[in-house]
């Protein structure tokens, strides 16, 4: 899902945003936001509450002239280095809310997930406060599991009443995952399912029509269709139907085949391995014989896909709508592309991941980390993220998801997007277990051997099984299965 953007620069920033700088303008918000030296935490009450308290969480009253004179310090982890636009707008309609309260956003320039979860770690170790944390279910296991996160279904009970509007607006697909062992720990935002994009011109061209319940046969006929000519994607007028990834990535390459197929890496309560699963034996050899059989498809990291795809070099290809600022940013327009579903095989589910605030158990005031969690979620501030953000995740609320307003420069079937988490039974989050580190490691290893046709794809995942196996043997597991009822959530 992926909201974050991970490079290979080992840094961190802190950014110190101030609410009354905040109120003058985007420029000084810009100067407010700049690299800071790390600075003592600004005082805030001593104790913190291991319950929330008794009354509901109600909307602020209007600031007054008068200012307290010690402000509140939010510390927020995310990873990057720096917070993009929708994460400083939250910040600033926090703060308007809250004008005795400062932000503080402290990036990590990562590599990928695991890195950025184990600086982070490192940073706890270190004794330096973090109060919050933006996770995604990558992520979400691991931080639970570690006993680091506080749940949030003591608040959930108290401000039910007023959050049942949003668990209305939410698919319990996006909740569901963010569960561990029983209990709740985010409450989502945003997220990304893997759909594909197509190049509308060159669909007519290839006789193809556009049909929502087509089959993985149906996807071969149509790549080998819109496939042109031979050689690599250096040879002049030479057009890929399909590409599978613009790196060798746990996300969006193999594991929406072996969904489509009826099958996962691993079983539903993510505890033990099913890698070697004949049904996922069969979609690795499907992907594999797309590159080297019929030669309709490149292998992951050969080509930036979505400037291939705006260049008229690539048919098609898997994203969700994170890929679509790219896809816009090559120049072309809203008529040029769509998205449809992933093609179903033995099911037409999907892959998605999703994304929350998570509260930190040594957080100094866990009531005042939930109101901003609370605020990250109003229907204001998830349409106003998406706004800032430009087409980098999917707002979790189905409203906001489906407001042709955010949609403008966008897909025409934009409600693909959101409906992919229920077109079809099962779709579900992409496994991610505690010991998700480990898993990623080695899925990626033979996900690259099998798919480089440097291994078979029975011995790739009879071997990614026996590793699986070795790293799960005292997982807790601790995922809901599909369509189970969310806790303290479901009537």
């Amino acid at each position: 899902m992926m909201p974050y953007r991970f490079t290979s620069r080992r840094m961190s920033r802190r950014f110190l945003l101030s609410g009354a700088a905040l109120a003058a303008s985007s420029l000084a918000l810009q100067a407010c936001v700049a690299a800071t030296p790390t600075a003592a935490p600004t005082a805030v009450p001593a104790k913190p509450a291991d319950k929330p308290s008794d009354k509901p969480v109600t909307a602020p009253a209007a600031a007054g002239p008068a200012q307290p004179a010690t402000r509140a310090l939010v510390r927020i982890a995310i990873g990057g280095q720096n917070p993009n636009s929708g994460q400083l707008e939250l910040a600033k309609t926090f703060m308007e809310k809250k004008p005795n309260v400062s932000v503080e956003y402290q990036g990590y320039q990562s590599t990928d997930h695991g890195d950025f979860y184990g600086k982070v770690l490192t940073t706890l170790a270190s004794g330096q406060q973090i109060d919050c944390i933006g996770v995604c279910t990558e992520g979400t296991f691991l931080w639970a599991g570690k006993d680091v996160l506080i749940p949030l279904d003591d608040y959930v009970k108290r401000d039910r009443q007023v959050l049942q509007e949003y668990f209305d607006d939410v698919s319990p697909n996006l909740i569901r995952p963010m569960y561990y062992q029983g209990k709740l720990y985010e409450l989502p935002w945003g997220y990304n399912s893997q759909t594909i994009y197509y190049n509308k011109k060159m669909w007519a061209e290839a006789g193809l029509k556009r049909n929502e319940k087509w089959t993985q046969n149906d996807f071969l006929d149509a790549v080998t269709k819109l496939n042109k000519g031979t050689g690599t994607e250096a040879t002049a007028g030479r057009v890929f139907g399909w590409s599978t990834g613009r790196s060798n990535r746990f996300w969006g390459i193999s594991i929406p085949w072996m969904f489509a197929n009826s099958s996962d890496l691993l079983a539903p309560d993510w505890k033990t391995s099913t890698a070697n699963d004949p049904k996922n034996v069969e979609a690795m050899q499907f992907m594999q014989d797309l590159i080297h059989k019929h030669k309709v498809a490149l292998g992951p990291g050969a080509i930036d896909e979505q400037n291939f795809f705006g260049s008229g070099k690539l048919a098609m290809f898997g994203s969700g709508r994170h890929g679509l600022r790219a896809v816009l940013n090559t120049g072309f327009k809203k008529d040029d592309f769509d998205i449809i579903y992933w093609p179903g095989w033995k099911q037409q589910r999907h892959q998605f991941g999703t994304c929350g605030w998570s509260n930190m158990k040594q957080a100094k005031d866990h009531d005042l980390i939930w109101e901003f969690n609370r605020h990250s979620i109003t229907k204001e501030s998830v349409t106003s993220i998406n706004h800032h953000q430009q087409g980098t995740s999917t707002p979790a609320r189905r409203s906001v998801a489906h407001d042709p307003k955010l949609h403008e420069d966008g897909p025409e079937n934009f409600k693909v997007y959101y409906n992919s988490l229920d077109f079809a039974e099962g779709s579900d989050a992409i496994p991610a277990p505690a010991e998700f580190a480990d898993i990623e490691r080695i899925w990626l290893k033979y996900q690259g051997l099998i798919l480089a046709n440097e291994t078979t794809a029975k011995e790739g995942l009879d071997n990614t099984h026996k590793e699986f196996a070795e790293v799960l043997k005292n997982a807790k597991g601790g995922k809901l299965a599909y369509g189970s009822k969310l806790p303290g959530i479901s009537s």
